[in-house]
């Protein structure tokens, strides 16, 4: 059974910076790690495949090194038919992308020192991880695993729209730029939600985050009290509001302070359902699909290597 950390290097995570840095990235890991096995992504899809041989074989430690989109791959090669592949396998971030989401949920800030240190000496922390069935864009029915926030609405005409284009000015500004763009074009479609099998909610709508984790779209603190290990979603409702509205009301969704406005509404629920005529998921930072949709809780499904004492749901 190897004992060497695996490393899923996605090269063209932070436009580039990734596989032009690895080579010394990799021998200062080293230094402080020992030797470690890695491979490069090639294609879209590919973390997958490559974190899912990593345990297959027995990597104790695979280690995600990119940003949100490659964190949410990764966990979708460690985690197949609502199980882990290898139980004895831990997730370690190296976060290196955009958006940088997942990090503010859990704690992942510093430098490249400070991320080798929590891979060294950090705990392992057991978080629920959901799981979306949803419909392709081939109009067939498919799934996908999802460890912080998965959601419909305005926040998916926005991932596609910055995942479009040059993130140069990093993750907040992209996506709040994106946002701007996609507003701009959106038509509040009617969607119909289902929790727990309990009464419909249905209208117009912005945005419905299904929240494991606490941030999305760059820095969004947008489900605030959400606990990833707490086996609950916590669904956030965001009702439609005007394009002023919105952009008035974008500090205090950055501020978590959001869901004291009237077009907010929070729930938890352990299986969320959605239905609408053309409405894109986000899942993680990445567009798979549309409605319908169900969302299920999977608890205490995956390890995760935190710092000691994490500030967990704090932004930096």
């Amino acid at each position: 059974m190897p004992d060497n950390p695996f490393f899923v290097i996605n090269p063209n995570a932070a436009n580039g910076r990734v596989g032009k840095n690895w080579p010394a990235l990799k021998a200062r890991t080293e230094e402080v790690l020992g030797p470690v096995d890695f491979e490069l992504t090639k294609a879209p899809g590919d973390a997958s495949r490559i974190a899912r041989e990593a345990a297959e074989v027995g990597h104790k430690l695979v280690v995600s090194c990119g940003g949100d989109g490659t964190h949410n791959e990764v966990v979708n090669g460690l985690i197949v038919d609502d199980k882990a592949v290898n139980p004895d396998t831990v997730m370690g971030l190296f976060p290196m992308g955009t958006g940088g989401d997942l990090r503010r949920t859990v704690g992942a800030f510093g430098n490249v020192e400070d991320h080798l240190s929590r891979l060294k000496d950090g705990s392992d922390w057991r978080v629920d991880i959901g799981r979306i069935d949803f419909v392709d864009f081939d109009g067939g029915p498919a799934h996908r695993y999802f460890i912080n926030i998965g959601s419909c609405g305005l926040s998916g005409m926005v991932d596609l729209t910055v995942n479009h284009t040059t993130k140069f000015f990093g993750g907040r500004a992209s996506f709040f730029i994106g946002t701007l763009r996609a507003m701009a074009r959106y038509t509040y479609p009617s969607i119909e939600i289902r929790i727990d099998e309990g009464p419909a909610i249905a209208g117009p709508m912005t945005t419905i985050a299904v929240a494991n984790g606490q941030f999305f779209g760059g820095g969004m603190h947008f489900a605030p009290q959400a606990k990833m290990d707490d086996g609950l979603f916590d669904i956030i409702i965001n009702h439609k509001s005007s394009f002023f509205q919105s952009v008035a009301g974008a500090r205090d969704v950055y501020a978590g302070k959001h869901l004291r406005r009237s077009a907010f509404e929070m729930h938890q629920g352990k299986t969320v359902e959605m239905t609408g005529e053309n409405v894109y998921l986000d899942v993680d930072g990445e567009v798979p699909g549309k409605l319908p949709a169900t969302f299920r809780i999977i608890a205490s499904a995956l390890a995760l290597r935190v710092s000691d004492s994490p500030s967990r749901g704090m932004d930096e």
